[in-house]
């Protein structure tokens, strides 16, 4: 599409974009999950195999682990099923139940489920058995499958995959100018992208290994602000996506390898919502209207939350959102912070008085943690923790971990660091040296590898360099 033809798709509101008319036609296509039954009255003893729509099937639990019992990725099996090359056939089969409660279908393989729903596949084998039944077996298989290990040092490529590692945005001088690049550090090693952006591009990781970047084009007019090109990174190619998008929208990672960016458009009063995929082609979707003001944080799910001003000026609203809907959920003070989980929750940091407190929560609850001072900044892990950055009486701030059950203090490093966690739980932190150099143009400061186990330095680092986070411009 051309940038012209871009701008007018996002003028135009599609069809059911009101918020009433899509949580309609959502709670009809729920409802419909009965059709697959042929009786819904009858009792089954023994299991009956049927196809039914993974959009239809409602998760067990809030989590979804990040691989199967045989040590496959989710994030490969969401490849393989988007570029054909693993049918569902080739998966174990899910058992499901229906509760009469709610008239609803629900699995307790979740990983499974996940796969599915993300792969966009509209019909899948199940077994049906009875509540009871199906809550203390496993997933039967229905073929015998070859276990798929993590990837070794050997093969850097796939290595990315799983994100364990971090994008930098590192300054190189080239003759007497000095050019940017993307770099990628991980417990491996070092790899060298080779693709130059501009100095002021926005990016953002994308949780499965890759970063978006959103850069000016040369197509503009000097002096006149134009909508920029989106582009993705990962250790394989560079892929123009062929969308643009004005400099000051907010960008999100949806922890699956998609993008999230909330964007003005010329004639509406609020920013719309879009959702953007490269698997298996390049796609851009159109979601909901949230007011410019807003804070976003990936859930890491594929979702993101969205913090928005009401006509309260002291408490904003929290939503979560994902291509299935969303869902108005809870009030905090407007100047609170918020962080996802990775595993579909979040958390806030807000206002209580004197201090601050930590909340968690997700669609079904929230509840209060800890306790923490003024200036404090809170990064989620991505395994369902919180890294906490805090002030002390001196220029050194302290690192604590936190889940819904313990906190731990950690690490001391300068109050000018950055942090970044990765999906293993740790977090990669770039933080000055002990003693700066006088010439602190030319100086490297240190990225090191943090986790509950312990901690080291691992690079050098040009001081000027951007670390990639999951947001840009969100908070």
């Amino acid at each position: 599409k051309t940038a012209s033809s871009q701008k007018n798709d996002r003028g135009a509101a599609p069809r059911g974009s009101t918020r009433e008319s899509r949580r309609s036609s959502v709670t009809t296509r729920k409802s419909s999950s009965v059709m697959f039954r042929e009786d819904t009255n009858r009792k089954i003893s023994t299991q009956v195999v049927f196809s039914i729509d993974p959009s239809i099937l409602h998760f067990t639990s809030e989590a979804v682990a990040d691989d199967f019992y045989d040590s496959r990725s989710i994030f490969n099996i969401i490849r393989k099923l988007c570029s054909k090359d693993l049918d569902a056939s080739d998966l174990p089969r899910m058992c499901v139940y229906l509760c009469p409660r709610n008239n609803a279908w629900f699995t307790i393989h979740n990983s499974l489920l996940y796969c599915f729903q993300q792969a966009g596949l509209s019909s899948v084998e199940v077994c049906e058995m009875e509540r009871r039944e199906v809550l203390k077996r496993t997933v039967p298989r229905q073929k015998q499958h070859q276990a798929i290990s993590r990837p070794n040092s050997s093969t850097k490529k796939e290595e990315h995959k799983d994100d364990l590692g971090c994008w930098i945005f590192i300054p190189k001088s080239v003759g007497k100018d000095t050019k940017w690049f993307f770099k990628y550090f991980d417990d491996f090693g070092e790899w060298d992208s080779g693709y130059e952006y501009p100095r002021n591009t926005k990016f953002v990781r994308d949780g499965v290994g890759g970063v978006w970047a959103l850069c000016c084009t040369s197509s503009g007019t000097k002096g006149v602000e134009s909508d920029w090109r989106l582009w993705h990174i990962n250790p394989s190619n560079e892929v123009n996506t062929g969308f643009d998008y004005p400099p000051g929208c907010k960008m999100v990672s949806d922890g699956m390898g998609g993008l999230w960016i909330l964007s003005a458009t010329a004639g509406f009063p609020q920013w719309k919502l879009w959702h953007i995929g490269i698997h298996p082609k390049c796609i851009e979707q159109y979601f909901f209207d949230y007011p410019k003001e807003s804070r976003l944080t990936s859930d890491g799910m594929g979702g993101l939350w969205i913090f928005c001003p009401t006509e309260s000026e002291s408490k904003w609203q929290l939503w979560h959102a994902n291509q299935n809907g969303e869902r108005k959920l809870y009030t905090f003070p407007h100047d609170s912070q918020i962080t996802g989980d990775g595993q579909s929750g979040v958390y806030i940091l807000a206002r209580d008085e004197k201090t601050w407190k930590l909340w968690h929560a997700d669609r079904h609850r929230r509840e209060k943690l800890y306790a923490y001072p003024d200036k404090a900044k809170i990064y989620g892990d991505h395994r369902g923790g919180v890294w906490i950055f805090s002030p002390t009486d001196d220029s050194t701030w302290h690192l604590w971990h936190a889940t819904k059950t313990r906190e731990h203090k950690c690490y001391e490093y300068s109050q000018e660091s950055s942090i970044v966690p990765e999906n293993s739980g740790g977090a990669w932190v770039f933080s000055p040296p002990d003693k700066s150099p006088s010439d602190t143009e030319h100086s490297q400061w240190l990225l090191w590898h943090a986790n509950l186990r312990g901690a080291k330095v691992m690079y050098d680092v040009p001081i000027f360099s951007q670390m990639a986070t999951n947001e840009w411009g969100a908070s």
